[in-house]
C-alpha cells in the first residue's frame, strides 16, 4: 500500500508539472515533451519503488533481530514435566523429591515446584536455564577475583547478566568459591574436581 501510494504521488507530480510548464508558455506545444516526460516520470516512480522497498526491507531485517534477541534474552519457566503420578509419588527421574511434585485432584502430573523449571521433562533450578551440560574435572580462563561469587546462583545470575561471561566455574580446590568464564570459552583439564557450566 505504502509503495502504490509513493508511486500515485511522483505521477501526479509529474503530471502537475508538465501542465505548469505548458501553461506558463503561451502557444507552447508539449505533445514533444509528452513522451520525455512520462520517462523521466516512470524513472522517477522505479526509484522511489526502489528507496521504499529498501527501507520496507531494512526494517524487516531490524524487526527478525529484534525478535531473535528477546527469543534468546527471555526463557520460559514450564511447570509440567508430562508426567503422571497418579497415586504414587513422581519418578526420580523428573528431578527428586527436592524438585518435583505430584499435583492434587483427580488428574494427577508432576509439576515443577518454585524455583524450578521443566527442561526435557526434568525439574532443574530456574537460575540454570540458558547453560548447557557441566563439564566435569574441567577449569576455564575466569575473569578474576572482581567477578567471584558466593553461591552457584549469584553466579548464574551474575553470568547470565553479563554479555563477557561464557559460563561458570566452580573450582574443585575452593568450592566455596564460584567464577564467571572469560568469551569465549576456553577450558583445560583439571585435576582437583572443578567443574565448568557452559552458556547456552
Amino acid at each position: 500500500m505504502a509503495t502504490r501510494a509513493v508511486l500515485l504521488l511522483a505521477a501526479g507530480i509529474a503530471a502537475l508539472a508538465r501542465s505548469q510548464h505548458c501553461d506558463s508558455v503561451p502557444g507552447a506545444s508539449c505533445l514533444d515533451d509528452e513522451a520525455s516526460l512520462l520517462q523521466s516520470s516512470s524513472k522517477e516512480a522505479a526509484a522511489t519503488k526502489a528507496h521504499v522497498q529498501e527501507h520496507e526491507s531494512k526494517k524487516e531485517i531490524q524487526q527478525h533481530n529484534a525478535s531473535s534477541k528477546l527469543q534468546h534474552s527471555e526463557h520460559t519457566c514450564e511447570k509440567d514435566t508430562g508426567g503422571k503420578c497418579g497415586w504414587s509419588t513422581c519418578d526420580a527421574s523428573r528431578g527428586g523429591d527436592e524438585a518435583v511434585e505430584c499435583t492434587s485432584g483427580w488428574y494427577k502430573f508432576c509439576k515443577c515446584k518454585e524455583g524450578y523449571c521443566a527442561v526435557g521433562g526434568k525439574c532443574v533450578l530456574e537460575y540454570t536455564m540458558g547453560y548447557g551440560a557441566t563439564l566435569t574435572d574441567t577449569y576455564c580462563e575466569d575473569k578474576g577475583q572482581s567477578c567471584k561469587a558466593s553461591s552457584e546462583e549469584e553466579a548464574h545470575e551474575k553470568c547470565t547478566k553479563d554479555a563477557a561471561c561464557a559460563g561458570v566455574y566452580h573450582p574443585g580446590n575452593h568450592p566455596q568459591d564460584w567464577m564467571l568464564c572469560k568469551a569465549p570459552l576456553k577450558t583445560m583439564p583439571s585435576r582437583d574436581g572443578s567443574t565448568v557450566t557452559p552458556k547456552d
